[in-house]
């Protein structure tokens, strides 16, 4: 007796556009001069991304002043579904820093 073997489907990935919003370097930029100055913290941030409402546009993820820890809501631009995606932000203040850094 011969196991017929499962068809899987074929895994397709989509494009992201990425979209960095002028008030996500605004408020680094005050966060950088106000607070963390000289410091380099790595800071968790969460961008929104969206899958498009056809199959030909590319899935948008969106970074802006909301961001940062201390905004309130993430707003999505365009597409029916979208959720909320955490990462750091890692910034140097020299080449040497940025040269050395393990990505």
């Amino acid at each position: 007796m011969v196991e017929a073997k499962p068809q899987y489907a074929k895994l397709n990935t989509q494009p992201v556009k990425t979209m960095i919003d002028v008030s996500f370097w605004l408020t680094f930029t005050k966060l950088k001069l106000d607070s963390w100055k000289l410091e380099t913290p790595q800071v968790p941030i969460k961008g929104r991304i969206s899958l498009p409402n056809t199959a030909n546009l590319a899935s948008s993820l969106l970074l802006s002043s909301t961001s940062f820890p201390t905004a309130s809501t993430v707003k999505s631009v365009g597409g029916l579904i979208s959720c909320e995606v955490a990462g750091i932000l890692a910034h140097t203040n020299t080449i040497e820093e940025f040269e050395a850094y393990d990505l």
